[in-house]
């Protein structure tokens, strides 16, 4: 059986998104991930640049694939 947390949705106020000071340039969805992963101590697959160095920076543990898929193209 699935356990029922792992279904559960987090919310975070905009309010709090907005207060991030790279709110402008990543928009609501890319500090959302951000900061639903530091509460919760979430990793990030991605494959956008931008976000895996704005995860970085603040401490999330991210893997950007793109790398890896550019190793087995070769």
């Amino acid at each position: 059986m699935i356990d029922r947390k792992i279904l559960d949705e987090d919310f975070i106020d905009i309010e709090t998104l907005v207060e991030d000071n790279n709110f402008e340039i990543f928009g609501v969805a890319d500090i959302g991930i951000k900061e639903i992963s530091k509460k919760n101590n979430y990793g990030v697959i991605t494959a956008d640049l931008g976000l895996y160095l704005e995860l970085s920076k603040s401490n999330v543990n991210c893997i950007n694939f793109t790398y890896y898929m550019e190793i087995n193209e070769r």
